[in-house]
């Protein structure tokens, strides 16, 4: 049967956020968003849009190009120059079996994220090829290879290193009782050797080399009465292993390698028709050959209570402490709190997804980290309070 075009419009979605901040200290900046919350504590700019569209039928296969652009920015200079092309693949549905989907391209492989910390513990992104949605037995097997060429790592030297990271992964995801699933993912890291050993431009150095990493997922999600829930364990083995906030698809310096493993637990929860909360729960435990050990512990909670159709308050609560003791024995310790209260507006303010969100809030932001900048200044630790206006939607 010859190929028939499809006549269907192009599917349009996408997501932004954008506002305007101000803090005591020069300006407003938002700080370890990852550990702390994102509520009240982002002060850039960043918008994603895809096209998708449906562009031949076979018999039982339809056959489809989607592609994404994404803007980010700090808010420094209204002409954006730093658009990106996130994504750009092909994919045919239905060739395999009735579900599944095979792909190539440039692709969002299976994200999977904690929303209120925009934080990715299981992303595998990037060029590839593979396979999703694939039935056997009672569950759905998803497979990937993926490249990573984006990356820099810090070599022995002090130098930056270019990572070249083929990723290898599958998952495989099944029901285990009504309302629950249960997901098993692995992930096989493999950096691209390059027998030049230009330093400057691979990840083979003349005398070490990014390690291989293995890591291994088990994600329980359970959907009930007054919300859901999920639980994520996993480990990183490898170069992978320094895995306090990193994705499973991420490596460290050459020569770096150990054992790493965090627990993860998050979702929402309705308490009464007005009042719900969103939280996430970060343990992590480390060991490698550049420190004896690490442990991180983390926290962050969103409650909401609805107003009227449209309104509601908000507050977020956010801390974490990282403890790291080197190879000497001594310790070295991080962290950070956050307290936000904000008012919002949206279309349906009992809805905790419900966009577009107009917010307007005052954060007070304490870090003891050198990461957590409030300004340009030098000024890499101490407390802030910021105050703004945000807009956060997808569609």
């Amino acid at each position: 049967m010859s190929a028939q075009a499809m006549a269907a419009p192009a599917e349009f979605n996408g997501y932004m956020r954008s506002g305007v901040m101000q803090g005591t200290s020069t300006y407003g900046h938002k700080a370890l968003v990852q550990q702390l919350g994102r509520l009240g504590n982002e002060d850039d700019t960043f918008g994603e849009m895809q096209i998708t569209g449906d562009v031949a039928k076979v018999d039982d296969t339809v056959w489809s190009v989607s592609t994404m652009f994404a803007l980010g920015g700090n808010n420094e200079n209204n002409w954006e120059s730093n658009i990106s092309n996130r994504q750009f693949y092909a994919q045919v549905k239905g060739l395999l079996d009735k579900e599944s989907t095979l792909w190539v391209g440039k692709k969002y492989i299976k994200r999977e994220d904690i929303h209120i910390g925009d934080f990715y513990y299981y992303d595998v992104s990037g060029h590839g090829v593979g396979v999703e949605n694939f039935a056997i037995g009672s569950g759905k097997l998803s497979t990937s290879w993926s490249r990573k060429d984006n990356g820099s790592v810090t070599a022995l030297d002090g130098s930056n290193v270019n990572v070249r990271l083929n990723v290898f992964d599958a998952r495989y995801e099944l029901p285990v009782w009504d309302g629950a699933t249960l997901q098993v993912g692995t992930t096989y890291l493999r950096a691209l050797r390059d027998k030049n050993g230009a330093a400057g431009h691979t990840t083979w150095t003349d005398e070490t080399e990014i390690k291989d990493a293995f890591n291994f997922t088990l994600e329980l999600g359970v959907g009930f009465s007054a919300g859901w829930n999920k639980t994520v364990v996993q480990s990183f083995s490898g170069s992978s292993a320094d895995c306090a906030w990193s994705t499973t698809a991420s490596v460290n310096g050459d020569a770096f390698t150990g054992q790493g493993y965090r627990l993860l637990n998050f979702g929402e929860t309705h308490f009464t028709d007005n009042l719900g909360m969103f939280h996430q729960f970060n343990a992590a435990y480390s060991t490698s050959n550049a420190y004896d050990s690490k442990r991180t512990l983390g926290l962050v909670v969103r409650p909401y209570y609805k107003l009227t159709k449209m309104t509601k308050v908000l507050a977020e609560l956010g801390a974490y402490v990282e403890r790291t003791k080197a190879e000497d024995g001594s310790h070295v310790t991080a962290g950070g709190q956050k307290a936000t209260l904000a008012y919002a507006i949206s279309p349906d303010a009992g809805n905790f997804w419900s966009r577009p969100e107009i917010r307007f809030y005052v954060s007070y932001i304490n870090v003891t980290d050198k990461n957590g900048e409030f300004n340009k200044l030098g000024k890499q630790t101490g407390h802030d309070t910021v105050f703004g206006a945000q807009v956060e939607a997808w569609w």
